[in-house]
C-alpha cells in the first residue's frame, strides 16, 4: 500500500510531462508560423 502514492505521484507527474512537452512543441509551430507569417508581409 506504500507503493500506490508513489504510482500515483509517478502517473501525474508523467501527465505533467506529456503535457509540458506537447505545449512547447505547439509553441515551436506557432513561432514558426508567426515568423512565416512576418517573412510574408516583408515581401
Amino acid at each position: 500500500m506504500a507503493n500506490e502514492p508513489d504510482s500515483i505521484v509517478l502517473a501525474i507527474l508523467r501527465k505533467i510531462d506529456q503535457r509540458t512537452e506537447r505545449m512547447a512543441e505547439d509553441r515551436e509551430r506557432y513561432t514558426a508560423r508567426l515568423q512565416a507569417g512576418k517573412d510574408l508581409r516583408q515581401q
